[in-house]
């Protein structure tokens, strides 16, 4: 019967949102629900009306700090098109995450979004201090780089920038560590965290010195 839907069922067509691309490498995926609030998988159709989609990364927060309160990000299929991707924390000051912001200070990419312009999972920007962690007192803590010890190589992919006297990682570098000709470790982003194990510092044998 079409008497609680359209005056004309034949010409009903139900809208549908793009269904979210199989991206390969560092890309946070998206899991969603219909409208019955049961899961269903985007990657393989298109996506009914009134679907809600989460994506979110073990590195995102929604507040400062690395260990900060979980990020998630959230776009629903309206009409066909998908709306605006947001924060899910309706505190957000404009739905933004702490990290990752906007990017460019814009808008984050919608499920539908292609490699070139979709969000990838990534870590936030390596602070080479000591003491590391999120315990470590901040007015006790100095940039260092680890190059100064004799003993020390540490060998990164795109030169680190210590022109403002800090010693910063960003997520698409990878930077090795030597002690005397012997590999020790990797600081690289995977899966949303830094290898190497940065509160263990990047030094041999000395504690570092202030830049």
């Amino acid at each position: 019967s079409c008497a609680s839907g359209p005056s004309d069922c034949t010409s009903f067509e139900p809208k549908v949102c793009p269904m979210v691309a199989t991206l390969e490498g560092d890309f946070a995926r998206w899991q969603c629900q219909d409208i019955n609030t049961d899961p269903i998988n985007p990657y393989n159709a298109d996506v009914p009306e009134g679907t809600v989609c989460y994506q979110t990364c073990s590195s995102w927060v929604s507040e400062e700090g690395v260990d900060g309160p979980s990020g998630q990000l959230v776009s629903t299929c309206e009409s066909g098109a998908w709306s605006a991707v947001v924060s899910s924390n309706p505190n957000a000051v404009d739905g933004e995450l702490f990290y990752p912001t906007f990017p460019d200070g814009l808008v984050y990419p919608t499920p539908d979004a292609d490699a070139a312009t979709a969000l990838p999972c990534g870590c936030q920007p390596l602070n080479v201090q000591w003491p590391y962690g999120p315990d470590a007192d901040p007015s006790t803590q100095i940039w260092y780089d680890p190059n100064r010890e004799e003993a020390a190589e540490f060998i990164c992919e795109t030169t680190v920038d210590m022109a403002n006297g800090d010693y910063i990682i960003e997520t698409t570098n990878t930077c090795v560590l030597y002690c005397d000709d012997h590999y020790v470790a990797t600081a690289s982003c995977l899966n949303g965290e830094w290898s190497g194990n940065p509160e263990w510092g990047f030094w041999c044998y000395e504690e570092p010195e202030a830049i």
